[in-house]
């Protein structure tokens, strides 16, 4: 019961030490690296987080975004191929250190793959804001696992991205 009492009342400090948050939405479009440059043309991420400033610098917090991979289009159909479209509901975590107007910082989560499998996200990324936008330079992964009768296979989908930012 003291640990429970003791967890509680750190708890309880913690979140009046944040003293603000923000509110971040973001859209990026990327060109695919490695394995991935060969099926699909460019990539585009929706995003949004709700960031806690933790010090003056440091901002945590959760985000929730779309990622989707478009093929390369055929002489069958000018769009693509439906089936090879990638697209998966991101769920991360989400940080960044602000060195003046500069920035850097990463997130971190699960890709949820819709019609494709899943797996872990990763972004780094750079950026610079202004009052109340910014754009960003990002690296973006997602490493799945499929398992075949011959063992695991892996695979990361990759990109390299710029994007733009707003925050409220």
């Amino acid at each position: 019961m003291k640990k429970l009492l003791l967890s509680f009342t750190v708890f309880l400090f913690a979140l009046t030490a944040i003293h603000s948050q923000e509110i971040k939405t973001g859209i990026s479009l990327g060109l695919p690296l490695g394995d991935a440059k060969e099926t699909y043309s460019f990539g585009m991420n929706a995003e949004s987080a709700y960031l806690f400033y933790v010090t003056d610098d440091l901002l945590i917090g959760p985000q929730l975004g779309v990622v989707t991979y478009f093929p390369k289009q055929n002489d069958d159909n000018m769009l693509g191929d439906d089936d090879s479209l990638a697209l998966f509901f991101a769920l991360a975590a989400s940080t960044r250190y602000h060195i003046s107007d500069f920035f850097v910082g990463a997130d971190l989560g699960y890709a949820v793959g819709i019609g494709n499998e899943g797996g872990f996200l990763y972004r780094p990324k750079i950026g610079y804001e202004f009052v109340d936008i910014g754009f960003t330079l990002s690296y973006s992964g997602i490493t799945t696992k499929t398992d075949t009768p011959l063992g695991s296979v892996s695979a990361t989908l990759s990109s390299i991205s710029i994007g733009f930012e707003t925050y409220f």
